[in-house]
């Protein structure tokens, strides 16, 4: 059997969702999904002169040296979803949010300082919890972390945001729907192992 492999633009306009499909490679059903990760981004910018943001994969595009090249060279955050077995670094919780370094509150995720090449976060609510930290009056209250941290729960884009969330929740599943429309559409059925 054969796989498809293809990348969709995902846009909203005038309260209306548009999934439109601009490059697709068909291969050997064995083949990985993440060797085609770069070359969609090369092939978007080259033939298209487009730039992608974001780009939301499912886990087989799940491979942290590619979505470091992807962010670093081609400028696109590679989003996923993490496998159930994969641990954050210990500053971070179990849903890869970072805590402070001394009272382990969670911190709230304030953007990221591109002259820096690291991420902001910033103490919760204020700080209306550090009084009870004995370490409060030497605390500057921003914390830096860099995405070379993880490239699964930090990366680009950290994967607790809320905008990591919404993209993962809302655009993925039009992705699948997707797929399965190319495949009648272009009456594909028959070549393709993983019809839903």
């Amino acid at each position: 059997g054969y796989k498809k492999h293809t990348l969709r633009i995902i846009f909203k306009r005038n309260n209306r969702w548009y999934v439109i499909p601009v490059s697709t490679f068909v291969d050997g059903a064995n083949t990985p999904d993440v060797k085609y990760l770069l070359p969609f981004l090369e092939d978007l910018q080259h033939r298209l002169n487009l730039h992608i943001n974001y780009l939301v994969a499912d886990m087989g595009y799940l491979d942290a040296e590619d979505k470091r090249i992807a962010r670093t060279k081609h400028g696109t955050v590679v989003v996923t979803k993490v496998r159930c077995n994969m641990k954050p670094p210990e500053f971070m919780e179990s849903d890869g949010c970072p805590t402070c370094d001394h009272f382990g509150q969670r911190l709230q995720y304030y953007g990221f300082d591109t002259e820096q090449n690291k991420h902001i976060f910033l103490k919760p609510d204020d700080g209306k919890d550090c009084g009870f930290c004995p370490f409060s009056s030497s605390c500057l209250g921003t914390f830096y972390y860099s995405p070379d941290a993880d490239e699964h729960f930090l990366g680009g884009l950290p994967l607790h945001s809320r905008l990591a969330k919404t993209l993962l929740k809302k655009i993925r599943p039009l992705v699948e729907s997707g797929n399965e429309e190319d495949k009648h559409r272009f009456q594909l059925e028959s070549f393709f192992l993983n019809n839903l």
